[in-house]
């Protein structure tokens, strides 16, 4: 597969320009996927063996700023309704294009995760934070999700950038279990980012060769052409970038942190 690079965002060096934040925890187990057996929307680490819940068959993808989850293996690598399995709008997608995502102007980071983006009203137009939905099913009600806490949410750049930049050895690459990148210098199943496949801008089961994998950030910035674009947690063998410029309308993975 090729991939399409139209830029990355720069972590800064400055540390009175560093995020005020804490670093996210780099053991938080939260790849979202979708649990069959209890019906609701899951957050879990990369299974091997006995341990773990994630795999290539239940894992989620979102487009930027949709809480639609759909699988990563798509049927004959094309779009299919059924690849929609957290649904909280009740409206069947039978053309990816469909799909909502993040169409505003707001820049601000943690915008996707606000409570003015992120309400019961907008999830249930396919809108919002899907981290902060982790344990509900596809058709809770708007009551539910007002009243539902996750305790979840999406990281924003600055965050990744300074756990990245505050590890003595972070984003260690690995061909075991599978190809990806451990987030510490100490590696254990829960510290672990799978390369996985993806969905193009078409819906399309881009059929990764799993060198390179990408995960949505909750940032967004206004690039050199003035769009706003959303930026991706990016790695490979070789490069890791907390701000890659993305396609909103790509089907990406997410890891959640705590709120």
């Amino acid at each position: 597969m090729v991939l399409a690079v139209a830029g990355f965002a720069a972590c800064s060096k400055d540390e009175e320009k560093k995020s005020p934040v804490a670093p996210p925890e780099p053991n938080a187990p939260y790849i979202l996927y979708w649990d069959a057996a209890s019906g609701t929307l899951a957050a879990g680490q990369w299974k091997r063996g006995d341990d773990g819940e994630v795999n290539d068959n239940n894992v989620l993808l979102f487009k930027f700023g949709s809480v639609v989850g759909f699988t990563a293996v798509g049927s004959n690598d094309t779009w299919n309704a059924g690849d929609v399995k957290f649904n909280p709008t009740g409206t069947s997608y039978p053309n990816y294009a469909d799909i909502p995502r993040y169409d505003g102007d707001e820049e601000e980071d943690g915008y996707i995760s606000s409570n003015e983006y992120h309400n019961a009203t907008n999830v249930k137009l396919g809108l919002g934070d899907p981290c902060r939905l982790v344990g509900l099913p596809a058709n809770a009600t708007t009551e539910e999700i007002a009243d539902h806490d996750s305790g979840l949410r999406l990281p924003v750049f600055d965050e990744l950038c300074d756990m990245y930049q505050n590890e003595d050895d972070p984003f260690v690459w690995t061909y075991v279990p599978r190809n990806g990148r451990w987030l510490t210098s100490n590696p254990t199943m829960e510290t672990f980012l799978p390369s996985l496949n993806e969905r193009n801008e078409f819906g399309e089961s881009a059929g990764s060769d799993l060198s390179y994998s990408r995960y949505w950030t909750g940032s967004m910035r206004v690039n050199t052409d003035e769009d706003l674009i959303a930026l991706q947690l990016f790695f490979s063998s070789t490069v890791v970038s907390p701000g890659l410029h993305g396609d909103m309308r790509y089907g990406l993975a997410i890891r959640c942190v705590e709120d």
